[in-house]
């Protein structure tokens, strides 16, 4: 009988981007009618640059939207879901997004958003930031 083979298995760590989403608005609490500000901000955190960086943002019910802008590339809404590729997002770098809606009926909403990339995310538990507003009666 021969020898035993001994067999070695070396791992490596894959380098990626580790995005960060975090979600603020303002004001809060909000009144039907008046424009209530999302703030969006996507950090990388590396190691790596991170590429086809997108935002995804799903409207939550009761909202008008107005408007949405990105510190870099570009965004579009389409079925309530606002859209924003915003290409690559170096090493330590932030891109922010501004989505502006209008609060149509009284209650607590809240809201989701998601940042994704091409580039491998070992952490992907903080690609999603959730915040709810309150949305007082109008003022007549």
């Amino acid at each position: 009988m021969g020898g035993s083979k001994r067999r070695f298995f070396a791992f490596t760590r894959r380098a990626g981007a580790n995005l960060i989403a975090n979600k603020a608005a303002a004001p809060d609490p909000v009144r039907v009618g008046q424009i209530l500000h999302y703030t969006v901000t996507v950090d990388n955190t590396g190691p790596s640059d991170a590429t086809g960086v997108t935002v995804t943002d799903t409207l939550p019910a009761g909202v008008s939207f107005l408007s949405a802008t990105s510190s870099q590339g570009s965004c579009a809404v389409a079925g309530g879901i606002v859209t924003c590729s915003l290409g690559t997002l170096p090493n330590g770098a932030t891109a922010t997004v501004e989505i502006m809606v209008i609060p149509i009926k009284t209650g607590r909403i809240t809201n989701t958003v998601t940042a994704t990339s091409t580039t491998f995310d070992d952490d992907p538990d903080n690609n999603t930031a959730t915040i709810s507003s309150t949305v007082l009666p109008s003022r007549k």
